[in-house]
């Protein structure tokens, strides 16, 4: 199978002042969030910013998820992911084989899902430090 994107999805938590990296698996059912996260607290460096972002796109589609509800259900033990996503906000990573990369930020519905407002590109190559000041814009623009 030809990989032409991946995606790093980020859950920001400032309640508890932490970032959950989880890549995703394109399965037969759609896109779905992998049974993997990295954590990492919001103040975080640019360096770690971005070496856990590439490291979240690098796990992208290599294992099917056999699970019944999202990882931030799971981080957050949370029955529903509406509930699970309270106090949350969402941004993205996304490379895509023709255009190269760029990140996503979302608004939280009502009810709990995201969708996405807009993307700042950054194209197919990215110095350092380009990635971090592109998510933390992008979590600033989230809502």
């Amino acid at each position: 199978m030809e990989i032409n994107y991946k995606i790093a999805i980020i859950y920001i938590d400032n309640f508890d002042s932490l970032l959950y990296f989880v890549p995703v698996y394109d399965a037969d059912r759609g896109i779905v969030e992998m049974d993997t996260f990295f954590e990492l607290g919001n103040k975080a460096s640019d360096e770690e910013l971005e070496d856990t972002t590439i490291k979240t796109l690098k796990l992208c589609h290599t294992k099917e998820p056999d699970i019944k509800k999202a990882p931030i259900q799971q981080i957050k033990k949370a029955k529903s992911y509406k509930k699970a996503t309270e106090k949350i906000k969402m941004v993205e990573v996304l490379w895509d084989k023709d255009e190269g990369f760029s990140v996503g930020f979302f608004e939280r519905e009502k009810s709990g899902y995201f969708s996405l407002l807009d993307r700042i590109y950054l194209g197919g190559t990215v110095n350092k430090g380009e990635f971090a000041y592109a998510i933390r814009k992008a979590i600033e623009l989230a809502r």
